[in-house]
């Protein structure tokens, strides 16, 4: 019984050290390879989730690449902005800053349920200590993303091995259709708790999404980057949580980023795919005034990005 024992620690330590040398081989050939360059003429990226994924239509937006994926939490953006700066030089870093990233929801995107969304394309480029923080929160999810990622990076390697970002780091594809009639619901956050016993929101925030926002913050400061943050706006029909905890973190942690707010930005419902985001013809009214807004307050800083705002809006 010893001995059968034995042999399956031996069997156990060999195939996580074997699994252990896959990754790392894996991380040493994907950040080395020229698989990162950007367009030509590219002075800034969009980082972010859906939201940004969804309303910023880089076409319309000169010098501007988005970035941003759906499910993507500042944990994958910070790795993903570590990459592109081994291979290209940046002037200007945006980065959605929405209120559901600081939100606790927002650890669910990291290591949580959505964690097959971006863990497997973004595996080579973390670093051991940094996956660690999540395989504690979840290694089984950790667990399947190796394998669904070892794949991912072979098969580029194998089949493309032209451009890794407009392969797996490039979500083109702004949502056309029109916000159905049935999620027209105006929804509330307000509650009774004398009444009804108990607490309806969550005033938890994400420590983890946040550090590595403020990872971000010091990465482009180290780089002599400007950083902004953007917040694209939402329909009528979605409730933004821990709006003043938003402005506090803001002012308290960062207080050199300026927030190009365009939450206040009008637009009809048929601009919307749902409650949270924009359709292509949304998109293509924000991505408009973001061109206008960067070309004036950002690279000839003719005026400030809140003259400009209430000008336009």
């Amino acid at each position: 019984m010893k001995g059968f024992i034995g042999k399956i620690l031996i069997f156990s330590f060999l195939f996580s050290f074997g699994v252990i040398g896959l990754i790392l081989s894996q991380s040493f050939v994907m950040k080395r390879g020229n698989y990162y360059q950007l367009p030509e003429g590219t002075e800034g990226v969009i980082l972010g989730h859906s939201h940004a994924s969804c309303a910023y239509n880089d076409t319309l937006i000169h010098g501007v690449v988005n970035l941003a994926e759906p499910m993507e939490g500042y944990y994958y953006s910070f790795f993903k902005l570590k990459q592109i700066l081994r291979h290209n030089k940046l002037k200007y870093v945006f980065v959605e800053y929405s209120n559901n990233q600081i939100s606790q929801y927002a650890d669910d995107r990291i290591y949580g349920s959505y964690i097959g969304n971006q863990l497997p394309k973004m595996l080579p480029f973390i670093s051991p200590r940094d996956l660690l923080k999540i395989a504690i929160k979840n290694p089984i999810g950790v667990a399947k993303a190796v394998p669904v990622s070892l794949k991912m990076s072979f098969d580029f390697l194998t089949k493309d091995r032209k451009n890794y970002i407009q392969s797996h780091w490039s979500n083109d594809k702004i949502p056309s259709h029109i916000l159905d009639e049935k999620k027209k619901t105006i929804q509330s956050d307000q509650n009774n708790a004398q009444l009804s016993g108990h607490i309806k929101n969550n005033f938890s925030v994400s420590d983890l999404n946040l550090y590595y926002l403020a990872q971000i913050a010091k990465m482009c400061k180290d780089n002599n980057i400007e950083l902004y943050f953007l917040r694209a706006p939402v329909s009528k029909y979605y409730v933004e949580p821990l709006e003043p905890t938003f402005h506090d973190i803001l002012a308290k942690e960062f207080p050199e980023v300026q927030l190009i707010d365009m939450n206040e930005f009008p637009l009809e419902d048929n601009d919307y795919a749902d409650p949270q985001h924009m359709n292509l013809n949304g998109a293509n009214k924000i991505s408009k005034f973001l061109n206008d807004l960067i070309a004036s307050s950002v690279r000839n800083k003719s005026m400030s990005i809140n003259e400009f705002i209430n000008q336009r809006l």
